[in-house]
């Protein structure tokens, strides 16, 4: 077996090839996802509330940047509406609220 003279973990190119690599196969995945989001958009809103999504959701998802991954938006949102939020509220405390009972002092 032969060995190259130069090693492939140490040379500065392979990092720069595997990063570019990397990003490369990211907006493929990318491109491929918003390819199935857009099927999403042809479902009747029903059939979307029955998965866990609105209209504006996956709307919300093809309006991403071309290079950025719309399923992510996705599944936030799905998250969010799984947890009940509405919008972007704050999440409510679990823990209830007790009101305060105060007795007042009997005069003889």
């Amino acid at each position: 077996m032969t060995r190259s003279p130069i090693p492939v973990a140490g040379s500065p190119g392979t990092t720069f090839l595997g990063t570019t690599v990397r990003a490369v196969l990211g907006v493929v995945q990318a491109l491929r996802h918003r390819r199935e989001i857009m099927h999403l958009a042809e479902l009747d809103d029903r059939m979307l509330k029955d998965i866990g999504l609105m209209r504006g959701d996956v709307e919300g998802a093809l309006a991403e940047a071309l290079f950025r991954n719309p399923s992510r938006v996705l599944v936030r949102c799905a998250e969010r509406h799984g947890r009940g939020e509405k919008g972007s509220a704050p999440v409510r405390s679990a823990r209830p609220v007790v009101p305060v009972v105060r007795t007042r002092a009997v005069r003889a």
